[in-house]
């Protein structure tokens, strides 16, 4: 629909009644030009006038040219209004379309997604973790961890663990917890322990608080049930190795502390290799024999064996990550 000036409008009555100048109908004409609906206008009071509807010698009433001279008035008054209207149908589609290409980016992220989330914590940078579920993992350093993008999802709580990782897991009596390795399984329903499942190492589970399943997987026979100061090691293919923790040295890579009451040696070097990620060869044997009473923090190699050479009247050689015991003369 277009617009009409009020100018148009006079030509258009002057026209119904022959009443233009020849410069009126020029300026007339030239204004409809090709435009079909102002064609259309034209004729309509063309008819009216063929008609003798209205004469300009009888200038009598003419119901049917003022009609349609307030038809027109009508149209040009509401033009406003359409054009609002317009704009908000504009407004309406914009919306829709966001809505639908928003919904499309969703669906698009959801499938292409992958179907799995991985965690890694850099090389000497341990990372904190928390779980859909509430659970918290500190994850060790050069450490990974798995678990699917519908994690807790109907109930399904399973992460896979390359590296080592201490678990304090959320309670839920009616969905088990599951840590996978590479050859184990480890289940709980809510509690505290670590899992440390180094490449060419065995797994080993220490338990902080509660009770943890451990198992070879597929070897359900030889589960076991691990209590507070427990540990439970792995090796491929044998049955589960118990031995009571001291539960302050195997979260080393969490506090950084290790500490030794009267403890042999053989337990001091064993928390050693487990916490500086070294091997330590004894030339003499009964090095292995003595007790020693020690504490670190956040020390280094290097300062540990200084203070172990001291302690125990030894020399250590080596640079790591292969250090040797042997007695002094």
């Amino acid at each position: 629909m277009f617009y009409m000036e009020e100018r148009y409008l006079n030509l258009l009555d002057k026209h119904a009644v022959n009443n233009l100048t020849t410069a009126e109908r020029e300026e007339l004409l030239n204004w409809v030009g090709d435009d079909p609906e102002r064609s259309a206008l034209l004729n309509d009071y063309k008819d009216i006038l063929n008609a003798n509807v209205r004469y300009v010698e009888e200038p009598v009433i003419d119901t049917d040219a003022a009609w349609l001279r307030m038809r027109y008035r009508i149209n040009t008054d509401k033009q406003p209004l359409v054009k609002k209207l317009a704009f908000k149908q504009i407004l309406a589609r914009a919306a829709i379309l966001a809505v639908l290409i928003t919904g499309a980016l969703f669906a698009y992220l959801q499938y292409s997604a992958p179907s799995e989330l991985i965690v890694a914590a850099d090389t000497g940078a341990p990372k904190d973790i928390v779980l859909p579920d509430g659970t918290k993992i500190h994850l060790a350093a050069s450490s990974k961890l798995r678990y699917s993008r519908s994690f807790n999802k109907e109930g399904v709580r399973e992460v896979v663990l390359d590296g080592e990782a201490f678990f304090d897991v959320k309670r839920d009596t009616l969905h088990p917890f599951i840590i996978e390795t590479g050859y184990t399984k480890t289940q709980v329903l809510g509690t505290s322990f670590n899992v440390s499942a180094k490449a060419g190492r065995p797994v080993k589970v220490t338990v902080v608080t509660g009770k943890v399943s451990f198992m070879e997987t597929g070897k359900i026979k030889n589960k076991v049930i691990l209590t507070p100061g427990q540990s439970g090691t792995i090796i491929k293919g044998r049955d589960v190795q118990l031995t009571a923790t001291n539960t302050t040295n195997f979260l080393f890579f969490k506090t950084g502390s290790l500490v030794f009451d009267d403890t042999p040696v053989s337990q001091v070097i064993d928390d050693i290799l487990y916490a500086y990620n070294v091997q330590i060869a004894v030339k003499d044997s009964s090095v292995l024999k003595q007790h020693i009473t020690a504490s670190f923090k956040n020390q280094s190699i290097q300062e540990v064996k200084s203070v172990l050479e001291v302690l125990l009247n030894v020399k250590i050689t080596g640079s790591g990550p292969v250090y040797f015991i042997e007695r002094t003369n």
